[in-house]
């Protein structure tokens, strides 16, 4: 999972071509680093961009369950 769980800061998140939620995330000690935080549940697809973060921690993102 991510190097640092308290913030998204320095993070581009996108989805994968196979469907999966993935973070480009910069690290002052390592550099830029890709982070797969997996698929949603089988029947479901995420089906827009990643939206804004909220509160520094959370991230919104639409499924095709609504």
């Amino acid at each position: 999972m991510r190097p640092s769980p308290l913030s998204l800061t320095g993070s581009i998140f996108m989805i994968s071509e196979h469907g999966g939620l993935v973070e480009y995330h910069f690290s002052p000690q390592d550099g830029w680093e890709w982070v797969e935080h997996g698929t949603p549940h089988r029947d479901v697809t995420l089906v827009v961009a990643p939206g804004p973060c909220f509160d520094g921690t959370q991230l919104f993102v639409i499924g095709s369950d609504g």
